[in-house]
């Protein structure tokens, strides 16, 4: 004769598991000093004041760095004009990469940080970050999930 119900078993205690470690972690900076574009270069004298933008990007694939920074500093141009200025100088800017791997495959937490000064210029903002040559990414096709 076959028993009415099945022997119970005691079962294992859930316990957390992190689907997501960091694994990479990239830093990368315009550079040890603030930086001016070569055309707003003689604009000193109409400073209004200090302003930085701070964005958290969550990419999967790949990271365009360049393309993140430049994000970053066209959210900065409204503020710029609220400010009385039409310019930026004396600009920096960087960034944090990092990796995670999941269970979804690979995204990246990126962190920017843009700083710069408001300014009033004879001559228009170039509207592109400084020392952009200095951004590293990762190689691939990047595409944004979020931005916080």
């Amino acid at each position: 004769m076959l028993p009415l119900h099945l022997p119970r078993f005691s079962r294992p205690k859930p316990t957390r598991r992190h689907t997501e470690s960091a694994d990479l972690k990239i830093k990368c900076s315009s550079g040890p000093s603030r930086k001016t574009h070569s055309t707003l270069s003689t604009c000193t004298n109409q400073r209004r004041g200090t302003i930085e933008h701070h964005d958290v990007y969550v990419c999967s694939n790949a990271v365009n760095a360049p393309r993140l920074v430049a994000l970053t500093r066209e959210a900065m141009d409204a503020q710029v004009q609220r400010w009385g200025g039409n310019a930026m100088v004396d600009e920096s800017w960087s960034y944090t990469i990092q990796q995670r791997k999941s269970n979804h495959g690979n995204s990246f937490k990126v962190s920017v940080k843009y700083r710069g000064v408001v300014a009033q210029c004879e001559r228009p903002d170039p509207h592109y970050p400084v020392a952009l040559e200095e951004a590293k990414g990762i190689p691939g096709l990047m595409t944004v999930i979020s931005r916080q």
